[in-house]
């Protein structure tokens, strides 16, 4: 199974959070912080994509991104 990493700190915490539920931000950052948030709350890959209705092979690639990258 594959999960987002723990958030390095409150500020890159807040950072997703803010991120996942703005409203003016493109939208593929949007996604991203929201891929992340979900997989932070537990859900696994398959279910996060049919949330945001995209492909399980686009959640495990920003997932394995962040992991690496933040």
């Amino acid at each position: 199974m594959l999960w987002a990493r723990e958030a390095l700190g409150t500020d890159e915490q807040r950072a997703i959070d803010k991120l996942a539920g703005a409203r003016k931000a493109p939208a593929d950052l949007v996604m991203r912080a929201r891929i992340v948030n979900l997989s932070w709350a537990g859900m696994r890959v398959s279910a996060i994509a049919a949330e945001l209705g995209c492909g399980r092979k686009a959640v495990r690639w920003w997932l394995h991104r962040f992991n690496a990258l933040g």
